[in-house]
């Protein structure tokens, strides 16, 4: 699932649900507004701890002039975040 979302407000503004095979023949999507569900919440959190992180810590080098992607992952009891930072994949472990 790819959730579209207000920056500034944790509020869904569009989903779009993809599956296995990920055609974009088979795609759900929605652009319902609507309220974050408790597991959306989790995970939006994630990314903006994450995004706090890589601003304060020191472990990361961060550029201005990059765009960075933070996709928050849950699974299990496991939780972290990719980051697409234009040249590669980079993987932080939120250490839970």
């Amino acid at each position: 699932m790819c959730l579209l979302f207000f920056r500034r407000e944790p509020r869904v503004i569009g989903t779009f649900i993809l599956d296995k095979q990920l055609s974009s023949e088979t795609v759900v999507s929605s652009m319902a507004e609507r309220e974050l569900s408790p597991t959306e919440k989790e995970l939006y959190t994630l990314r903006k701890l994450t995004e706090t992180a890589m601003h304060t810590d020191t472990i990361f080098s961060y550029y201005s002039n990059v765009e960075y992607h933070l996709i928050p992952l849950i699974a299990g009891n496991k939780t972290g975040v990719h980051a697409d930072q234009t040249k590669g994949w980079r993987y932080y472990d939120a250490g839970k």
